[in-house]
């Protein structure tokens, strides 16, 4: 979301612009992705704000994100924290059973 925040430098007014919650655009941020989806209205927004916002530019922002995903560093910038293995469920005791002899 780099690629925006000089016409929306707040997230909450990005989310005013379109109509959306304030928790959408932060998700957004989050994973430092806009879907597809929202470019058309980004376009108008951004140009009812006097800026001028293209497919290309939206296109070009995402496949930097995808390079950036694909060297393993998250579009905001900051690196992951290290997968931390899940915990080992121990296995029951097994009891043995031993019948006596008939």
């Amino acid at each position: 979301m780099e690629h925006i925040s000089y016409i929306w430098p707040k997230m909450a007014a990005l989310a005013a612009d379109l109509g959306l919650p304030y928790q959408t655009v932060a998700a957004w941020k989050w994973r430092g992705r806009i879907p597809a989806d929202y470019d058309l209205d980004l376009i108008e927004a951004a140009r009812k704000r006097g800026h001028t916002l293209t497919l290309d530019q939206l296109a070009a922002a995402r496949r930097a994100n995808a390079m950036q995903i694909a060297d393993h560093t998250p579009a905001h910038g900051h690196a992951s924290p290290p997968a931390q293995p899940s915990p080992k469920k121990k296995s029951p005791p097994v009891s043995r059973v031993t019948g006596g002899g008939a």
